[in-house]
């Protein structure tokens, strides 16, 4: 079955790119693959209107902003 084999194919090369990185130290990973999901960056803001603390849920945090693998050389024309 050829999505049987594909699926094996692309389960090898995840092993083995894994293996290949966690050969790694964390910068150098860092540079090639970029920050892991879950690394995240204390901010912190000042003149925050009372609002925003009374109703915060830290269950659901505030995305600042970010950029997906790849996107850093997308541009935008007017």
């Amino acid at each position: 079955n050829l999505v049987s084999q594909l699926k094996k194919e692309m389960e090898l090369r995840k092993q083995m790119n894994v293996a290949e990185l966690n050969d790694l130290d964390e910068l150098t990973r860092i540079e090639i693959e970029g920050f892991r999901t879950g690394s995240y960056l204390r901010l912190e803001i000042h003149d925050v209107p009372f609002e925003m603390v009374d109703h915060f849920d830290p269950r659901h945090p505030f995305l600042v902003g970010g950029l997906g693998l790849g996107e850093e050389s997308v541009g935008y024309m007017q």
